[in-house]
């Protein structure tokens, strides 16, 4: 297996198996890692050592022995790089790999930011929910401000996607407070702009599905439906992508019910239940059906 296929088969395995998955991580940044690949790999090894198995300072080793080669380093290895340094408690380290991300395309502010949203990703689980909020609310004051494309924007996005829909999860209590709410909504908007900037279609359509999320978490299920429509339009201009159009059609119906238009809500359901059972994948589908076990209306 090639080092490619053995980075896909990690991403696919890793959360069954975190500790087979880590040392497998650990011999496979001594082998030939094209430039490309190093990103994914970081992840893998900020997500498996860092935040599943709470190991930051063998993530950091295994980040700078990685990294520790004569090629051009991608912004997001490096970006892996810094979190990792950051977590592990080394200042200084974290500091050093940010001040290389400014020297490669983006400004350092922005490379500031990028850090910072990739800390609050792999954190989000932990710690306070309003202090996750409050950080979250810092990266997005920053970062709404930015008007031109950059690197910065698909990395920031990435990042503001995890983090919005771990506290899209949070319990009742925690979503009724004030700077949670604010997190919600206005992390989901600024992922969503950045994505319409440094996107493919798919991404903009998800980011799409994050905002209906997000607003119907919120209890905006006008704003609900708008949002899950714009991203089926965004796919029956581009698509077929009858997964993506299966959720976003669970979300439209469940505005609709919310907004006591039971009969379309109904139709929409009524399609998505039907693109969901010509799936091959066992997971996918009991994803869509805890999904739908959620909505306001038995179907």
């Amino acid at each position: 297996m090639d080092t490619t296929a053995e980075i896909d088969a990690l991403m696919a395995s890793h959360d069954d198996a975190p500790d087979a998955a880590a040392q497998r991580l650990a011999i496979l940044i001594n082998e030939a890692i094209s430039p490309e690949q190093l990103p994914r790999l970081g992840w893998l090894i900020n997500h498996v050592l860092g935040e599943t198995l709470e190991d930051w300072l063998t993530a950091d080793d295994l980040q700078s022995r990685m990294l520790a080669r004569p090629v051009d380093l991608p912004l997001a290895a490096l970006r892996n790089a810094a979190v990792a340094a950051f977590m592990a408690g080394k200042p200084i380290s974290a500091l050093v790999w940010e001040r290389r991300m400014s020297l490669v395309g983006v400004t350092a502010a922005q490379a500031a930011q990028i850090v910072h949203a990739g800390i609050i990703s792999h954190a989000v689980k932990q710690g306070d929910v309003n202090d996750t909020a409050v950080a979250l609310l810092g990266v997005v004051s920053a970062v709404e401000n930015w008007n031109q494309h950059s690197p910065a924007d698909a990395l920031i996005a990435s990042s503001l996607n995890n983090i919005v829909s771990t506290l899209i999860e949070q319990d009742d209590a925690s979503i009724e407070i004030e700077n949670v709410r604010d997190a919600i909504e206005h992390g989901a908007e600024v992922c969503r702009t950045l994505w319409l900037r440094a996107g493919s279609w798919l991404q903009q359509e998800r980011a799409d599905y994050l905002c209906a999320l997000a607003n119907a978490r919120l209890s905006r299920y006008a704003k609900a439906l708008e949002a899950a429509h714009r991203g089926l339009s965004i796919i029956d201009a581009h698509g077929p992508e009858d997964i993506d159009r299966a959720f976003l059609l669970l979300e439209a119906g469940r505005a609709r019910f919310e907004l006591g238009q039971d009969a379309l809500g109904a139709e929409h359901i009524a399609e998505a239940t039907r693109l969901s059972r010509t799936w091959n994948d066992a997971s996918l589908a009991e994803w869509f059906d805890k999904r739908a076990a959620t909505l306001p209306r038995p179907c």
